[in-house]
Parts: C-alpha cells; sequence; structure tokens
C-alpha cells in the first residue's frame, strides 16, 4: 500500500521498531510511522515535523525578515513579513535571488511541466502579495538541467545569472 492522501510520494530512509511491528518512513514531507496488526495502519499523529529541503536561500540585503528558498519538491517558499506569513510556489524549487534595491522584487527557478516535458524555467514576482508569478525565461528555454540555479548581479540590479543547459 502506498502514501495517504496529503503524505509526500519521494520516500528517502525507513527503519523498523525492535518488536517488528512498527516501521518509520521519511520522505520530502516528514516523518511518518506505520503499524502492522493484521492491516497495514497509518499514525498520523506522529508526523508534526514541518520538514522542508531547502536547496537554496536568499536573504534581503534591506530586511533580514524578508526570504525566499528554493525547495526539493515543494516549490519556492518565501516569506512575507508585511502579513508575517510564509507563502509557497508550485513545483521544484531551484535557485532564489532578491533584488537588492527592493525586497518585493524576488526571482526563481521551477521545476515543473512544460510541453509534456519537465523543465527548469526562470520566474520572478513584483510585490507582497502571494500572486503575481510570471516566467521570465526572455529568450532562454526552459532547460531540462538539473537544477537550474540564479544569481542577482548586486552592481547592476536586476541583472540576473543563470544556466541553461550548456549557455550562461
Amino acid at each position: 500500500k502506498g502514501p495517504i492522501e496529503g503524505q509526500h510520494a519521494d520516500f528517502h530512509a525507513g527503519g523498523w521498531s525492535q518488536d517488528g511491528k512498527t516501521a518509520w518512513y521519511a520522505n520530502d514531507g516528514g516523518i511518518y510511522a506505520t503499524t502492522f496488526d493484521k492491516k497495514w495502519q497509518w499514525n498520523l499523529e506522529f508526523n508534526n515535523l514541518p520538514i522542508t529541503q531547502f536547496v537554496s536561500l536568499a536573504v534581503s540585503r534591506t530586511n533580514p525578515e524578508v526570504m525566499i528558498g528554493g525547495t526539493q519538491d515543494n516549490g519556492l517558499v518565501y516569506y512575507n513579513d508585511k502579513v508575517k506569513k510564509w507563502f509557497y510556489y508550485y513545483g521544484d524549487g531551484g535557485g532564489a535571488a532578491i533584488d537588492p534595491n527592493n525586497d518585493e522584487k524576488m526571482y526563481g527557478t521551477i521545476g515543473a511541466l512544460y510541453n509534456d516535458n519537465f523543465n527548469f524555467a526562470n520566474v520572478r514576482k513584483f510585490g507582497p502579495s502571494a500572486a503575481g508569478w510570471q516566467e521570465i525565461n526572455l529568450g532562454l528555454k526552459p532547460s531540462g538541467q538539473w537544477f537550474r540555479l540564479i544569481d542577482m548581479d548586486y552592481n547592476n540590479p536586476p541583472t540576473l545569472f543563470t544556466q541553461t543547459d550548456n549557455k550562461l
């Protein structure tokens, strides 16, 4: 039997209790336990650890409470200090950057399905809301390279650097 609804599908580690009645599983969404007593039962109360694997992080140079990070299988995650809330943008998160002169300008790379292929694309968001993400590939095709970095030229914003296949 596979993962339950809401449980992440990418299992990375597992182990057994000494009596062999409980199995523990770790995935991109946390830690789960299942017991074997004539049927497979998931213990949902155990997973109270908010686990996310960050692959990149950018923090505003003008406000250390504004940050964005790319996460494995959990998209771009970013914090808005004006509403004191974390937000999420879908896909696989890659590189992340914040404009050094305006912390409401965020940039990142996300992996998602484009034309039936899994690729990484460049995106941006202006403003404090969760909405407003736009693709900004600007002549760069989405890349099949795993995963894409992004970096801000702090001396000449909003110049960004990223790689796509064999190009910078």
